[in-house]
């Protein structure tokens, strides 16, 4: 259920835009000599002295089931009485409001004056709020369940879910009750003017790579140009500029650096809103994995050693890196697709990552916490005969400052033994992480499927 507010029915005195400094100023100062409301900033751009379902020009209304006598148009004559409202025939269905050519709006939130006295039980209950620009593909601007019954008369406001795209149709979708329903009264509130926007994105990439998208996101309707910049490092934004005209939706752009790295990346508009604060970036370049950093030395990172013994393959760092990519190599997911997954768990909470192909795979975790943590790096293998399928860890990249990498201790390490589900098999010091996925082994023959679970222990299926 929405959130319902006082509106002032009055008419649009106050009918221009408010800034939100200004609305906050003086709704300090209503507040300040004792006025609980301050609603009256709000713009409403619906009509209300229809006669008709098309006058005044250029608006048009029309329903989905009208009552005789109760047409759509008088949910927008501004009046209220037992005639001067809308109501279905008999079913729940919809109504709306068309603008009229080249004109749309941003609408943010929207009021409804239920049905009087004698009427009150054919209040919605239930609905959908709409736009679209063509009348025929709708969007969904809120959605509204569980009404409580309404007094007469009564107006209550509603909030969007979206508010960021300007529309020239607004429908009302009434779901229920399912019966003789409508509406005395529709308002639509323009969405505020934009004093200031986000800036949130990723916090590295590996050099020479793009980065996944930043996303830019206006507070209200904003009009004007937005530019990313990394201070002069050389670096390509695409695009290069983002330009809103009277729009609230969100934009994203991609940084490209043109160097190895710590990045600053900032935007600015043309003055009339307060910029963010910047954010910090880092182009790095690959660790290639060797041996010795992982708990089995056995383990190589050469996807064409065929000799391959380690059936799990553990890299622990201590980092304050706030992001990584990984690289892996895959023999394993053709066949065993979901065994060839490897985990990035940080400080205990594991991520899952799945090749998509054979050869090659890259995964990329962003906007970790900052300050030092524990990552540690898990892949899967398949112990079989030559040549030796699995996924295999080649080379990390950290976007951030320096990593150390530790040494694990022994008592990470599963060790499985025996030939056959007869002869047994035993595990020693299971994992003490919940990694997550399929670790597939062969032994003498019989292969099993050993899963590491959140009890900290391996539940084993024959295959």
């Amino acid at each position: 259920m929405r959130e319902r507010e006082r509106v002032n029915n009055s008419p649009k005195f106050f009918d221009f835009r408010f800034t939100k400094i200004t609305t906050i100023f003086l709704c300090a100062v209503f507040l300040f000599f004792g006025f609980n409301d301050c609603v009256f900033a709000l713009t409403d751009v619906a009509p209300h002295n229809m006669t008709t379902d098309s006058a005044p020009s250029p608006y048009v209304t029309s329903a989905g089931s009208t009552y005789s006598g109760y047409n759509a148009f008088h949910a927008f004559d501004g009046a209220f009485d037992e005639t001067h409202r809308w109501m279905t025939n008999g079913l729940a269905s919809w109504m709306q409001l068309d603008m009229g050519s080249g004109n749309t709006y941003v609408i943010n939130s929207y009021a409804i004056k239920g049905q009087p006295a004698t009427r009150t039980a054919q209040s919605p209950t239930a609905w959908t709020m709409l736009g679209s620009n063509d009348g025929s593909t709708w969007d969904t601007l809120d959605t509204v369940s569980g009404e409580p019954a309404w007094s007469a008369g009564e107006l209550r406001t509603y909030t969007c879910d979206v508010a960021a795209t300007a529309y020239r149709y607004f429908r009302i979708n009434i779901t229920a009750p399912n019966a003789y329903v409508g509406v005395a009264e529709l308002y639509l509130y323009l969405a505020p003017e934009a004093v200031a926007y986000t800036l949130v994105g990723p916090t590295g990439v590996v050099n020479g790579g793009t980065s996944t998208n930043f996303t830019i996101q206006p507070d209200g309707i904003f009009t004007g140009i937005i530019t990313p910049n990394d201070g002069g490092d050389g670096g390509t934004f695409v695009p290069s500029s983002l330009t809103w005209s009277s729009s609230a939706s969100a934009q994203t752009f991609t940084y490209t650096p043109a160097s190895a790295g710590a990045k600053t990346i900032s935007t600015s508009d043309n003055g009339s809103l307060v910029d963010p604060s910047s954010l910090s970036f880092y182009s790095a370049t690959y660790y290639t994995i060797q041996p010795a950093d992982l708990w089995d030395n056995g383990y190589s990172t050469d996807e064409t050693d065929y000799y391959l013994s380690s059936p799990f393959a553990r890299l622990i760092t201590t980092t304050n890196a706030t992001g990584l990519s990984l690289t892996v190599w895959s023999t394993l997911y053709s066949s065993w697709a979901n065994n060839s997954k490897v985990a990035v768990i940080v400080d205990g909470t594991p991520t899952l990552f799945t090749p998509t192909a054979n050869g090659l795979n890259t995964f990329t975790l962003d906007n970790l916490a900052t300050g030092t943590k524990t990552i540690e790096l898990v892949a899967s293998t398949q112990i079989i005969t030559a040549p030796h399928k699995g996924t295999f860890l080649k080379s990390v990249a950290w976007y951030g400052n320096s990593t150390t990498i530790t040494t694990p201790s022994n008592y990470n390490r599963v060790t499985i033994y025996g030939d056959s589900t007869g002869v047994g098999w035993n595990t020693t010091n299971p994992p003490t992480d919940a990694v997550g996925f399929l670790i597939k082994s062969e032994l003498g023959g019989v292969s099993f499927l050993h899963e590491a679970i959140a009890s900290r222990s391996l539940a084993i299926d024959s295959n």
